[in-house]
């Protein structure tokens, strides 16, 4: 990728956003529309290119990856905040209906949906503070096959008594998430940020399932 490449890329960012901000003025967009532009054009400012490899390999002795080009970072920003104004989106919609609920009605249901979609926006925005420190994204985490067998997995390892499982939620699963949530928001890293987002979704997903196998034995 060229320098003109680079710059032109850019100006085009730098251009869309100053084209929003005027539609803002307007009422045709909303501001989460200029801040998400800007962070884009920001984030093209201090994109740095791949350099090409030494006619020497260098070895590392912890190889980070390779830098992705431009354009797929350009169309990887751009995608993950979609991604991520949706979730957020999804949430907010989620938690203005629970505050119509009386509160004498069950919303497990609902309040597990908000919980889905806030861990969902902020694993969305680990990946997107890992994309502007690193270049690329990070590892990916298991795959949908391997993440369905460890439910399962997790699901025949529940205890059949539900004062057994109110314990192991009350004593395990909620304290930990209660650490992996605290240390998500004092993460400043991005590595450190997708590690504590994808445990945090990983204990929410357990806690939701030990509820439902509860509620099952009512």
């Amino acid at each position: 990728m060229t320098s003109e490449e680079l710059s032109s890329q850019r100006k085009k960012a730098r251009a869309n956003w100053e084209l929003l901000q005027m539609k803002a003025r307007s009422g045709l967009v909303t501001p989460a529309d200029v801040e998400d532009a800007r962070r884009i054009y920001d984030a093209l400012v201090r994109y740095q290119p791949p350099v090409n490899p030494p006619e020497k390999p260098v070895v590392d002795p912890a190889p980070a990856g390779p830098k992705i080009s431009l354009p797929e970072f350009t169309s990887l920003l751009e995608q993950l905040t979609v991604e991520k104004a949706e979730a957020h989106k999804q949430m907010c919609i989620r938690s203005n209906q629970l505050t119509q609920i009386p509160d004498d009605v069950n919303a497990k249901d609902l309040v597990d949906e908000i919980q889905r979609f806030k861990a969902q926006r902020n694993e969305i925005g680990a990946k997107i503070a890992f994309l502007h420190a690193n270049g690329r994204l990070p590892e990916t985490g298991p795959s949908p096959a391997d993440q369905q067998q460890q439910e399962s997995e997790f699901l025949d390892s529940l205890p059949a008594e539900k004062y057994e499982l109110a314990r192991l939620l009350k004593d395990s699963i909620l304290p930990n998430l209660s650490k992996a949530r605290g240390k998500l928001a004092k993460a400043t890293d991005g590595v450190k940020k997708v590690h504590y987002s994808q445990k945090v979704a990983k204990l929410e997903a357990e806690a939701a399932m030990v509820r439902s196998r509860m509620s099952a034995l009512s």
